[in-house]
């Protein structure tokens, strides 16, 4: 029988961690094989000590003497975890619990593994378990927080952060928690007053100085927000870096991104995506004011979101180009000292290599746009490798991109000159950037230039601006003569469009119903699924003069953000139109969001941006479209698909004739069911869902251009021979 004492003291060089006390452990354990304490506190030792092979060995051994040994099961789990063995850890607990269902450690440490996966809803309710149960961890107040944040409940994680600050009034930790869930609502100014009272309980706390420099910078105090950062900067270069990347994924280390202005820029556009229009014009104004003045000064432009931002506001002819270039000559610049010698190709290698380097290998509309590709490319001619820069998923999608590569490679935790290393060991020959300047996008590496031919593709609506992808695909709809000056790039035009769509995504047979979505039975449903920075305040007045010309009408929105929802009814009943008339959809799993597009009647799309990826889910679907035109690429791509399906009548010149069409329509709904009769029966037979064909044409793309490479011909735009389909089908289907 082991004493007390003994076991204190043993305990002990657990905590000082002392490897010398690994001999006197183990003594123990030899002494007292059957005694699980004993063997935990080797197994935690071990654990300490970073041995964590031999850590789980004896800790196993601690948990078959007693599977009830709550601190024997948290250490395995933490070992587990750490060694990226999470499924193990879950099913230990779940297990754990089944035998000790009362313990809120056990529940806190499940939701701290779910929390590693990922999954937020389950963590969430692993920590109401353990924080039910009365005597849960500080950890399991702290977690919810931010899951509930990382879920999109600000309000509620405001709540909890506040009752954690209370019950820890000296912890600065849950001080600060408080702020960072304010400056998420975009509350600045009283997360500046929480940071200040985080670094009175810690002066040297470097995440509350890097927070209020995010504060004052979002309330336009540029020079004190400058200072904080250089202050911070000063005493713990790296501090910045780690905050910085917790947050952008894009692993830089340009100290720029932490520059006042851009932030201000940033945190005054986000309100746009809670539709929120309080501040618009001025936020327009100083936009382009700062810009301007950045690129006339070549300071440059460090954060890419700048320019996929300015593709929503209505800018100045030329100032979206000028903001590619601003950033574009950043990344070369930067990429130009990182410059690493190609190999020459291999001369035995028939086939041309492309790479694609994408962001949206995961969860996202844009992979389920270039699965096809990938799979279709004629083997015969093409080797397919895909470089994946955003989050690994376990999406059915992300598989389905993986099996259709001849190479998948996960590059989201590697930097800008590892990926372009990769690019060039795998010798690839035309490396198609669909990322541009969005989330999780890489254009460093292309500014690398890794590949002998760069082409830009598909995600980025706009120019890049980069002389090192000198190339980019289009049509003559989306981006006719007039609008060449936006472009930096030598143009590929594609005869019908450049759009490509998977025709073979079976369009689900699942059951919905317009009460499943609260929608009145006999009601005209005008719907719009866009992202809510697509709405603005001209387009969403049309859309209330519509609801007031068709009083049977409701219109049905996307429903993701309940800021941007509240912020909606409030401008629909402000002009005079009930709220109960706008309809919100949740988050569905693409089945059914797929699907429900047969509820509705006419979908209206957004003149800044229009809709895309969108758009070919409700024309697939059978459901027309309403769009105009503008001077943007990213304003025409709806009629380039709405030509491509064969239905003009979706396309019209003005604002005016918009409102009179889909007034007109809802007003006459079986006229405009005639039309959707003729026009979108089958609208999979139409050539925008040709998706082999549109295949076929960017191989002709490819190849031409890599024909004009050969001969040592600048970058000149040309047109794509439509092609038409054969019997062949790719055997990769």
């Amino acid at each position: 029988m082991i004493s007390e004492k003994l076991l204190a003291d043993a305990a002990q060089v657990v905590v000082r961690g002392s490897p010398e006390g690994e001999s006197m452990l183990r003594k123990l354990c030899e002494e007292n094989p059957d005694n699980a304490r004993v063997h935990f506190l080797l197994g935690a030792l071990l654990e300490r000590l970073g041995r964590d092979e031999a850590s789980l060995v004896v800790l196993q051994r601690a948990l078959e003497l007693d599977p009830c040994n709550v601190q024997a099961v948290s250490a395995t789990v933490a070992v587990l975890a750490r060694n990226n063995r999470v499924p193990e850890g879950q099913s230990l607990l779940v297990a754990a619990l089944d035998r000790l269902p009362a313990n809120a450690q056990l529940w806190s440490n499940l939701g701290a593994i779910r929390e590693q996966a990922s999954d937020y809803p389950g963590a969430l309710d692993a920590y109401d378990e353990a924080l039910a149960l009365g005597n849960a961890p500080a950890s399991a107040r702290m977690n919810r927080g931010y899951v509930l944040t990382r879920l999109g409940r600000l309000q509620d994680a405001l709540e909890n952060n506040r009752i954690f600050a209370a019950q820890q009034p000296q912890n600065a930790d849950a001080r600060f928690n408080v702020a960072e869930v304010l400056l998420a609502m975009r509350r600045p100014a009283e997360s500046l007053a929480e940071c200040d009272a985080t670094l009175l309980l810690a002066p040297m706390h470097a995440s509350a100085k890097i927070a209020r420099g995010l504060a004052l910078a979002s309330l336009e105090r540029l020079d004190e927000a400058r200072a904080e950062f250089d202050e911070v900067r000063a005493r713990n270069p790296q501090a910045i870096l780690d905050f910085s990347n917790a947050f952008d994924p894009r692993k830089s280390d340009d100290p720029e991104r932490f520059d006042p202005e851009l932030i201000f820029l940033s945190s005054s556009y986000e309100r746009l995506h809670d539709c929120d229009w309080s501040q618009r014009d001025a936020l327009i104004a100083r936009f382009s004011e700062i810009v301007l003045q950045r690129l006339s000064s070549n300071k440059g432009i460090a954060d890419p979101a700048v320019a996929y931002n300015a593709l929503t506001l209505p800018l100045q002819d030329g100032l979206r180009l000028a903001i590619a270039r601003g950033i574009a000559q950043r990344l070369e610049i930067t990429a130009a000292a990182a410059q690493e010698a190609r190999s020459s190709r291999s001369t035995s290698r028939k086939k041309l290599r492309i790479g694609y380097l994408s962001p949206d290998f995961r969860e996202h509309l844009n992979a389920y746009l270039l699965r096809p590709l990938i799979a279709l490319h004629d083997r015969s001619r093409f080797e397919v490798f895909c470089y994946s820069t955003g989050p690994a998923d376990a999406s059915a999608i992300r598989k389905r991109v993986e099996a259709a590569a001849d190479r998948f490679v996960e590059a989201f935790s590697l930097d800008d000159d590892g990926i372009a290393s990769l690019l060039r060991n795998d010798d690839i020959d035309i490396l198609v950037d669909a990322g541009g300047y969005t989330t999780y996008a890489r254009p460093g590496v292309s500014a690398r230039r890794p590949a002998p031919v760069q082409v830009g593709y598909l995600a980025f609506p706009g120019s890049q601006g980069m002389d090192a992808v000198p190339w980019r695909i289009v049509d003559r709809t989306a981006s006719p003569p007039e609008q060449r000056a936006a472009w930096s790039e030598a143009l590929v035009y594609l005869p019908r469009t450049f759009f490509i769509y998977d025709k073979f995504e079976p369009l689900a047979a699942v059951r919905v119903s317009r009460e499943d979505y609260a929608l009145p039975e006999n009601a005209f449903v005008y719907c719009s699924f866009n992202n809510y920075y697509k709405i603005e305040p001209r387009i969403f007045g049309a859309w209330m003069d519509i609801l007031r010309a068709v009083p049977s009408s409701v219109l049905w929105l996307a429903g993701r953000n309940a800021q941007a929802v509240d912020n909606l009814r409030r401008e629909a009943s402000q002009r005079g139109i009930a709220e109960e008339r706008l309809i919100f959809a949740p988050l569905e799993p693409r089945e059914r969001y797929r699907a429900r597009f047969r509820l509705a009647d006419l979908f209206l799309d957004t003149p800044i941006f229009n809709a895309m990826t969108t758009a070919c889910d409700a024309l697939s679907a059978g459901l027309p479209l309403l769009t105009v035109p503008g001077s943007s690429f990213a304003s025409r791509v709806a009629a380039s698909l709405l030509a491509a399906a064969d239905f003009p009548e979706g396309i019209v010149d003005s604002l005016d004739a918009y409102a009179r069409r889909a007034i007109e329509w809802g007003r006459n709904p079986e006229a405009l069911q005639r039309i959707r009769r003729a026009k979108l029966t089958d609208p999979l037979a139409s050539a925008l869902f040709d998706t082999e064909g549109r295949v076929r044409e960017i191989e002709a793309a490819y190849e031409e251009i890599w024909r004009r490479h050969l001969s040592g011909l600048a970058p000149e735009s040309f047109d794509v021979a439509t092609h038409r389909i054969a019997a062949w089908r790719n055997r990769w289907h």
